[in-house]
């Protein structure tokens, strides 16, 4: 998306029709639900197709709303597949499963979008492969990353005091504040 505004830009001529279909596929993406399983000498793959906007219930029943009333639908791999059925009672946040099968994990995959765009655009991330997607989504590092990195621990919003332990009641250590200092 960033690419075809910069390339607007550049001509001086701003299609907003454009720039809205770019914006409005870019709130979907895919994620694979499993690694890709290899039978009769292809990938199946299965995931999900996701909106990455944090939705209210209000915004996630537009979304439902829109979706129908447009007939949008996700072209996977050439095949089209209805984005909703119906709008769901309970408006869940947005998850549409879709499988398709590549020949190799490093063959082209494109997910697009119909109908809710004024033409058929990708979805955010695409096209890519199914390797690219395994990397990005680490499903090839079972027991963790494989830079065997640990996620650096999240401050909490209130410190709060250290308990202290029934043997250590009385000992001061060496770096304790001396009594009545606060």
């Amino acid at each position: 998306m960033k690419e075809q505004v910069s390339q607007s830009l550049a001509i001086g001529k701003i299609p907003l029709a454009g720039l809205v279909d770019y914006i409005l596929s870019s709130i979907f993406y895919f994620e694979l639900e499993d690694y890709p399983t290899y039978t009769n000498s292809a990938y199946d793959c299965a995931g999900y197709i996701l909106c990455r906007l944090d939705l209210p219930v209000r915004g996630r029943r537009f979304l439902y709303q829109r979706l129908s009333e447009t007939s949008s639908l996700f072209i996977v791999q050439g095949r089209t597949v209805r984005c909703v059925q119906s709008v769901p009672e309970s408006t869940p946040p947005f998850k549409q499963r879709v499988r398709f099968v590549v020949q190799s994990l490093g063959a082209s995959i494109a997910i697009s979008i119909r109908g809710l765009t004024s033409t058929t655009r990708l979805i955010s991330g695409f096209p890519t492969s199914a390797r690219r997607l395994i990397e990005a989504q680490e499903l090839d590092c079972p027991f963790g990353t494989a830079s065997h990195s640990v996620p650096e621990k999240a401050l909490p919003s209130i410190p709060c005091k250290r308990k202290s332990s029934a043997r250590n009641l009385g000992k001061r250590s060496r770096h304790a504040a001396p009594p009545g200092f606060i």
